[in-house]
């Protein structure tokens, strides 16, 4: 069988510009929800904790009524529930953490309750050609690297060979096997399998050289291809049982052939079986995909370019799963050679490497996934980069489900990890049991829905808040929910899509929400009434913020309390956009008031808490 052709020979009445302004950013939100751009700012000095923030966990089996009625009492909002952790986010007045976290503490329905303390990313490696790693900088390796590394996962390279004495993959390989040769000796005598290695786990912040996707990881060599970059079915099959029985979770192959083999998909069936993920290029000829990548056991990769758009020479088709970045000729990929040196290559070969560090950064920070979630994380957090649309699956046949993003993806992965065990506390005096205050009566607000976007938020804390039992009412007339959260970017819900493909779950009070219908409908929605001086927290920069009083009052009384923290604001009243914007005279600005049941983009200077003014 031919090898993936060698990289390096891939084919290569409001003024018009404030209304422009308001309508550029609600339409850039709602077309390229997930993504979140955000600009240098100045590096002021960080606290070792979120200010006005706490993190709360009751004790289990309480119903959500009683915890929504614990934090009522002292006037809390809550920002966020993770319920799989059992763990609530909630707001607070800034300056008062400790004297809440004190009060808390003393509840019997509050099992935990401390400060949201501030972790750092470890920063840019220190090797000496990080500055030619586009391609780490492009998937948010940065900030990755401070969440995992890669913690001995075993990713077997079946290639042609690795350079076992290069520095840079010093303690990161196995013993491996030359099938190629029939030896145990796995030695590179092409630099396509030591310049693939590189990518996958060349030792960062060492100092010397570059930086892999997963430095901590270890590699099992398997040379299936010769000095030509040429080898068989045979020796490839032969190659991923091999794998498959010596413990890797990951094969990457970044090679290929144009020909079906039930043999060779039988082996890939193998590994698939036994755990592993088999990661495979999708080919540099600019159309149909090659095996093993057309297998639907595969996850089959293909290539970005520095623009983040798909190149000529990867090939596309249903088969594509997701993608990585690739290179073209003028801008590759900077990694290993033979020798202890380093070469610029570029195709489809050096983007599935990326993909198969990332699944390796993933395992290691969530040992019991399956091989399903591991891909299926990665294609639920992917960018929507490149130039075709993608379809209501939020998937194409260029780009599959978009490009990786490496911390996004292993955020995914903590949050899906089984719960840590809470430690036994030694026996201590019964506790003398104080009652919750009497829960306020449930309140039923209604929300007149307009055909089209709607901008929305309700002042009150639905009693169940899942999008499927929320929605009831509206049918088959709602067709989509978007929702923006600081530090996470935009969040969706698709009616038409699986459950578990939505990364929005669950409505809040006091949050806005994008809500888009096919046709008008009345939306009631029941729950805790929320007071209107409840506190929401709001991060520099973009935040999408209910409005919780039930009077519509001038925009600069609702935000008296931030003061001149917030620069603009965006509505969406009557179907039609309106801006504030606080450096412009109040005459030119066409949202002057706040209404109940509205939602608001709120740019704040810096963060602060909002407290609209009470009843």
């Amino acid at each position: 069988m031919k090898s993936e052709p060698h990289p390096g020979h891939a084919p290569a009445r409001t003024p018009p510009a404030v209304r422009l302004i308001a309508g550029l950013l609600l339409a850039l939100f709602l077309l390229a929800e997930g993504v979140q751009a955000e600009g240098p700012r100045p590096a002021p000095e960080i606290p070792a904790y979120v200010p006005g923030q706490l993190i709360v966990r009751f004790r289990e089996g309480l119903p959500p009524m009683m915890m929504a009625s614990a934090l009522l009492s002292v006037r809390m909002q809550t920002l966020e529930v993770e319920e799989a952790l059992d763990l609530q986010l909630v707001a607070v007045q800034p300056g008062l953490e400790e004297k809440l976290i004190d009060l808390l503490s003393a509840n019997p329905l509050i099992e935990y309750v401390g400060p949201n303390y501030i972790a750092h990313i470890a920063g840019e490696p220190n090797d000496p050609a990080w500055w030619r790693q586009w391609d780490m900088r492009q998937i948010g390796m940065p900030s990755a690297w401070d969440l995992a590394k890669g913690d001995n996962i075993i990713i077997a390279l079946i290639d042609t060979g690795v350079d076992a004495s290069h520095p840079e993959l010093a303690g990161r390989l196995l013993a491996g096997y030359d099938f190629a040769n029939d030896d145990s000796d796995p030695q590179d005598d092409n630099g396509h399998g030591t310049h693939v290695a590189g990518i996958l786990a060349a030792v960062g912040d060492n100092g010397i050289g570059i930086a892999g996707m997963a430095w901590q990881a270890r590699i099992l060599p398997l040379k299936v291809l010769d000095a030509k970059g040429d080898g068989s079915y045979f020796n490839i099959i032969r190659a991923i049982r091999y794998a498959a029985d010596h413990g890797a979770r990951v094969i990457n192959l970044s090679l290929g052939g144009s020909f079906h083999d039930p043999n060779l998909q039988q082996a890939v069936q193998y590994a698939r079986a036994k755990g592993c993920l088999v990661v495979a290029a999708a080919g540099n000829q600019g159309g149909a995909l090659l095996y093993p990548a057309a297998y639907g056991e595969t996850l089959a990769v293909a290539a970005t370019d520095d623009r983040q758009h798909r190149p000529s020479y990867s090939n596309y088709g249903v088969e594509v799963d997701i993608a990585a970045p690739g290179g073209t000729q003028t801008t590759g990929i900077y990694s290993l050679a033979p020798g202890g040196g380093y070469s610029t290559l570029f195709g489809t070969s050096m983007a599935a490497p990326h993909v198969s560090g990332l699944a390796a950064l993933i395992w290691s920070t969530a040992p019991a996934l399956t091989v399903d979630q591991v891909a299926g994380i990665m294609k639920e957090t992917a960018l929507k980069v490149g130039t075709t649309p993608y379809n209501t699956a939020g998937w194409n046949q260029e780009l599959g489900y978009g490009l990786i993003n490496a911390p996004a993806a292993i955020q995914r992965a903590r949050q899906m990890q089984a719960p840590t065990p809470t430690p036994t506390r030694p026996p201590a005096a019964t506790p003398t049991f104080t009652p919750s205050p009497t829960p306020l009566p449930l309140r039923t607000v209604t929300l007149q829905l307009r055909a089209g976007w709607n901008l929305v938020s309700f002042n009150v804390q639905p009693v169940d808040d899942r999008i499927p039992v929320l929605t009831t009412e509206l049918g088959s007339a709602l067709e989509a929910i978007l929702s923006f959260r600081c530090g996470i970017g935009g969040l969706s819900y698709y009616a038409g899509l699986p459950a578990d493909t939505n990364s929005l779950q669950s409505l809040q009070g006091g949050r806005g929400y994008w809500v888009k219908m096919r046709e008008a409908r009345t939306w009631r929605i029941t729950g805790q009434p929320i007071p209107a001086d409840a506190p929401i927290s709001l991060c520099a920069g973009w935040n999408l913020a209910g409005y919780l009083p039930d009077r519509e009052i001038s925009l600069a009384s609702a935000l008296a309390s931030l003061g001149d923290r917030y620069q603009i604001v965006l509505g969406y009243h009557d179907g039609q956009a309106r801006s504030y914007y606080a450096d412009l005279p109040a005459g030119l600005n066409t949202l002057q008031t706040m209404r109940p049941g509205h939602g608001y983009w709120i740019y704040a200077r810096q963060a602060g808490i909002l407290t609209y003014p009470g009843r």
